[in-house]
Order: C-alpha cells, then sequence, then structure tokens
C-alpha cells in the first residue's frame, strides 16, 4: 500500500490507501492506535488509474469529506483531482468527482526545459484554511527538470475566498 492519508469521520478514524497506481483499499478503526479493520467491499476504488492514488491530506467538514488523489494512468505525479466522500461507513463508500478536477496538472515531457517547480510532477496537496476572509492556501509538492535530474519542490497556492 502507498499513500496513505488517515482522518476522522463519525467518531471513527479512517486511512485510504493506493495500491500499484489503479486501486485504493479502506481501512478503519475506532482508536487511532488500535486495531484496524479492512473495509468489507475493498477495494473502494478498482482500475482507475486517473485518481486513485492518495494525494494529500483530506478535508473534513460536518458536510463530508474531500478526498485528493494522484492520477498516475500515463505517468507518476501527472495530475491532482478532488472527490467527495459522499457516504462513508464500515459497509458504505461513495464519492463523486468534483467538477473543477483535475486541480493541479504536470507535464508528460520527461526532457522539458521548463524550470517551473511543478512541469514534470504533482503529487501531494496540503490545504489549509486561513479563516474568514483569508481563504485558502495550499502546499503542494512537484517535480521539475534539473541539472542533475528531476528535483523536488514545495509550492505554496493562495486560494482566495468566493
Amino acid at each position: 500500500m502507498t499513500d496513505h492519508v488517515f482522518f476522522r469521520w463519525k467518531d471513527r478514524w479512517w486511512s485510504i490507501a493506493g495500491d500499484a497506481n489503479e486501486d485504493a483499499y479502506a481501512y478503519y478503526s475506532d482508536d487511532l492506535d488500535g486495531d484496524w479493520t479492512a473495509y468489507d467491499a475493498n477495494p473502494v476504488i478498482e482500475g482507475r488509474p486517473d485518481a486513485s492514488r492518495p494525494g494529500g491530506r483530506p478535508i473534513v467538514t460536518d458536510e463530508g469529506i474531500m478526498m485528493f488523489y494522484q492520477a498516475t494512468a500515463q505517468f507518476y505525479g501527472e495530475s491532482l483531482s478532488a472527490y467527495h466522500i459522499t457516504d462513508l461507513t464500515p459497509v458504505t463508500f461513495e464519492q463523486d468527482r468534483d467538477p473543477t478536477s483535475p486541480l493541479l496538472e504536470g507535464t508528460a515531457e520527461e526532457e522539458s526545459e521548463d524550470p517551473s517547480w511543478n512541469s514534470l510532477r504533482m503529487h501531494h496537496y496540503d490545504p489549509w484554511y486561513r479563516g474568514e476572509g483569508g481563504g485558502w492556501r495550499a502546499a503542494v509538492d512537484g517535480g521539475a527538470r534539473g541539472m542533475d535530474g528531476p528535483n523536488w519542490a514545495i509550492g505554496i497556492y493562495q486560494i482566495p475566498e468566493g
């Protein structure tokens, strides 16, 4: 399993993790340090290389959960997409793709001369709400071609409220 994300939802801890870039599995526990149970109908995502590998800390509110997934259909770190988990219990898992997806994209061109920090890859999205009037800020790691091969860096996005 790769890229586990953990979050608390309705008095239970949850983890979602990817495997081999096409599937994702869910696990739950009443205690973060306790025994974890595999979701009965795993994998919760099957055969979806354009959005199956977790790509950052989920946003959890009273209304629901927004998950971020990496696309790996053509290459690792191709893009990041958001999905709204609309139903999550030990026996149900449903989600819908956010219409703004993909949120961020890299490029498929390994030989790109573009020096931008995210010109080749987008990997992990970590959003933080800055309070009313402050909007969202997100740290994102990305990859670019450097003089000695691929380099990884962090970018910060300001997402205004509105």
